[in-house]
């Protein structure tokens, strides 16, 4: 029900995207479209696993701190801490993707880079997009980080925090940058690759899901600094 609220306010901002995305931006549209593109690392079967793997585990960082906080609070016929977990750690990784979602310091970062759409008109391979179709090279709070996604065959939306990397893309060719975001895009699907035609099928089949890694990047150079 969530997901489905964060897509339906997200709609009005990829029709932006894709047929004016060069007049200004109100905060509406803006905010649901950054909360539509967080959402897309969590809508994925592996983000929930990781997360009620890492709430259910006993020896976890926060476990210790958890724990002492229910032996002190719970009564003599109430479950073992343990116990506990596997029964709500579901609940709580759920709790914890929302939380996610509702971030407001990564919300705020990504509300505030420049965004636009990358045209690749004309290229003997549309661009594809995939389960897993966002992507970073190196999070989003560093100078140079971007965050690429394909909106169609066609367009794909860009954000940057330095206009010198918006530059940096756009002067790739449109054959060159969609080679490359379909290559990122296919290396990182886990089970689902979509195009619109056959035609890209053998290149999808040999190199799918070849560097799947955690969605825990999205947060590099956010942090505090050492």
């Amino acid at each position: 029900m969530v997901l489905q609220k964060v897509d339906g306010l997200a709609s009005s901002a990829l029709q932006k995207l894709l047929s004016d995305h060069k007049t200004p931006w109100t905060p509406k549209p803006r905010s649901a479209w950054t909360r539509f593109l967080v959402s897309i690392l969590l809508r994925n079967p592996e983000a929930l696993d990781r997360a009620i793997r890492y709430m259910q585990n006993p020896a976890g960082p926060e476990a210790d701190k958890s724990r002492k906080i229910y032996d002190e609070a719970k009564g003599p016929n109430d479950l073992q801490f343990e116990e506990v977990l596997k029964l709500h750690g579901k609940h709580a990784a759920l709790l914890a993707i929302l939380q996610l979602l509702n971030n407001e310091k990564l919300g705020a970062h990504i509300n505030t880079m420049r965004w636009s759409v990358l045209i690749l008109d004309n290229v003997r391979f549309p661009l594809l997009t995939s389960d897993r179709p966002l992507i970073t090279t190196n999070g989003v709070g560093l100078p140079n980080s971007h965050i690429i996604m394909p909106l169609s065959p066609t367009r794909a939306f860009v954000a940057v925090n330095d206009l010198a990397e918006l530059a940096r893309l756009q002067s790739l060719t449109p054959k060159d940058l969609a080679e490359s975001i379909n290559l990122t895009v296919v290396n990182n699907a886990v089970n689902y690759v979509w195009a619109t035609n056959e035609r890209q099928l053998r290149f999808v089949k040999n190199r799918m899901s070849s560097t799947v890694g955690s969605d825990e990047w999205l947060m590099a150079g956010l942090g505090p600094k050492s």
